[in-house]
């Protein structure tokens, strides 16, 4: 294939110079003597330009492919380096991947959160089909909007939005077998907004939720499920419960109840806490500045005489409305919230 190559190139390049030849003796011929310089001035140039673009046309080749998982689901944001190149590429929305290259073959490396890194020799003339490897922990991490590719679904704008909030999309996770992926990994990181915010929507609202703003893991975490606290000198506290699947009696469901020991106020350094609030007009709404207004009146219940705070607004202008104002002085903070 190389050597078919070389031989179309080296023909190409013939033809091409004989024709500048043609071009450059009739420019000659038909031109009076005093011109001549010039003439063999302006065709030696026109030669250099087109063999010149011609070289940067040829030697250009597009190496391209697509990367999925094993269950053949297109992965988006995949990141690509080109051992050729030194740059770093990244597939689309729908796991594809094209770029231009000077040679006819590349090694790219394919790395993405929670899959194996995988390094592969991509050629000009093939289209590449990159199957990366999940981890065991990918289970738990998987993105939302990888999610939304996987599926390959088109996601309308009421799916998402409503009463002016916007959901990102959420998907089940994939089923791994046990013996494929027997160990699994899960994030400390508590989110139990979900709970609150649908009963806000169940009172607000007359139709359906928008999906995506249900969260079970949210609306399990909203709840304490009888909180013990560690005991001795241990950091956690761990109970479990296995019971049957009430969707699939073949499989059994087990509940792992972790509890963290609270942490004592009393011993924690001080805070130096600075806000930074938007007051523009956007955020003249009920549930965005009045409902971050009355989040700071309970957080301010918490602080403590060595704490500090500071409140700096922006929208129209920027300003600093208190300055490292002690924890004590509650209701000077709480002055400044409600103006």
């Amino acid at each position: 294939m190389l050597m078919v190559r070389k031989y179309v190139l080296a023909g190409k390049l013939l033809i091409l110079y004989t024709g500048l030849v043609k071009l450059l003796r009739f420019g000659l011929l038909n031109l009076s003597c005093a011109n001549i310089k010039n003439c063999i001035l302006k065709n030696i140039s026109l030669i250099l330009c087109l063999f010149a673009c011609y070289c940067t046309a040829s030697g250009q080749n597009y190496i391209r492919g697509q990367v999925m998982d094993k269950y053949r689901q297109r992965l988006a944001s995949v990141k690509i380096s080109s051992a050729a190149t030194r740059q770093v590429y990244k597939t689309d929305l729908y796991g594809n991947f094209g770029f231009v290259s000077t040679q006819l073959q590349d090694t790219l490396t394919f790395s993405y959160d929670g899959y194996d890194t995988l390094s592969s020799i991509v050629k000009v003339d093939e289209y590449a089909r990159i199957f990366l490897q999940n981890l065991p922990s990918s289970v738990v991490f998987t993105k939302d909007n990888a999610a939304v590719i996987i599926q390959n679904k088109k996601i309308t704008v009421s799916d998402r939005t409503v009463k002016n909030e916007t959901y990102n999309r959420t998907d089940e996770n994939n089923f791994l077998t046990t013996s494929y992926s027997p160990g699994i990994a899960f994030s400390a990181n508590i989110n139990r907004a979900s709970y609150s915010n649908v009963r806000r929507l169940i009172n607000e609202m007359e139709s359906l939720l928008p999906p995506y703003s249900v969260r079970i893991e949210e609306m399990l975490n909203y709840f304490n499920f009888n909180y013990t606290e560690p005991g001795g000198d241990s950091v956690f506290h761990t109970s479990s419960y296995l019971t049957s699947c009430p969707w699939n009696k073949t499989h059994s469901m087990l509940f792992v109840n972790i509890s963290a020991r609270k942490i004592d106020m009393k011993n924690i350094p001080p805070n130096n806490l600075v806000f930074l609030i938007d007051v523009s007009g956007s955020m003249d709404m009920p549930n965005k500045l009045p409902l971050l207004k009355a989040g700071f009146i309970k957080m301010i219940k918490n602080l403590r005489p060595i704490d500090t705070v500071s409140i700096v607004t922006f929208g129209e202008s920027v300003n600093l409305l208190c300055e490292g104002i002690s924890g004590s002085s509650r209701e000077k903070i709480a002055a400044v919230i409600e103006n």
